[in-house]
């Protein structure tokens, strides 16, 4: 790394907005070496609540006993992490399932800290359809009054996983910026993951963004992808 680009590196602020390797949070010291200002770890998904709970326990009391970790609850808290040198934990759910049926459970997981909720892991749920599934159902009623509950709770609406049209009611019904914290351009790879240009359109103009994703299958295919291929997705999404 050259010193121009080594400077760049330690001065931005770096944000990895979904890490399956913190499913084990042994993991957690890859990034302090890599230079990350806040990560996202996945405490929640195709689980019920007690086991999002448990999860987001285990990462507390992490955060509680290690000097230099910070947990997210705005943005403010990843400024004060880069500024204090601490590694910033953004509790975050890869699908939706840990709710129930209780939109309520949303208040209490803020309270404990979640700060963004994936709509859909692949498949459907009582939220809306999967990017995976064939028929490409959109937003259920219920999945309305989710995103309106998290847009209240100040909880970031993640459409990473999530199917089209499920994605497209989500980002008409939001009040506030969406995300898809890991995706790649479908435009540029056409892998179900992917999301297309009227994605990518549609969730900028909430003033949201996309976390470019480095997952081989979804950069390229057939082979080890390369760097060049994997900026090819930065570069269509810019």
């Amino acid at each position: 790394m050259t010193a121009d680009a080594k400077s760049l590196h330690e001065s931005a602020i770096v944000i990895d907005a979904v890490c399956p390797l913190l499913m084990d949070p042994r993991h957690v010291d890859l990034y302090r070496r890599g230079g990350a200002t806040a990560v996202a770890p996945t405490v929640g998904g195709s689980e019920n609540a007690e086991t999002a709970l448990r999860a987001i326990g285990r990462w507390i009391k992490l955060i509680r006993n290690a000097g230099d970790l910070a947990l997210v609850r705005r943005a403010a808290d990843i400024e004060a992490a880069k500024r204090d040198r601490r590694l910033g934990i953004i509790l975050h759910f890869q699908g939706a399932d840990p709710i129930e049926d209780d939109v309520d459970l949303i208040d209490a997981y803020k309270s404990l800290g979640v700060g963004m909720i994936q709509l859909t892991y692949n498949v459907r749920n009582r939220v809306g359809d999967g990017c995976e599934e064939p028929g490409d159902a959109g937003l259920s009623r219920f999945g309305r009054d989710v995103v309106k509950r998290l847009n209240e709770a100040r909880i970031v609406v993640d459409c990473s996983h999530t199917g089209l049209r499920t994605t497209m009611d989500a980002i008409e019904a939001s009040q506030r910026p969406t995300v898809f914290s890991h995706a790649g351009a479908f435009s540029v790879h056409p892998s179900p993951r992917n999301i297309t240009d009227e994605q990518i359109r549609a969730v900028a103009a909430t003033g949201g963004l996309v976390g470019a994703v480095g997952f081989p299958a979804f950069v390229a295919g057939g082979h080890r992808p390369t760097l060049d291929q994997f900026i090819a997705h930065i570069d269509h999404m810019v």
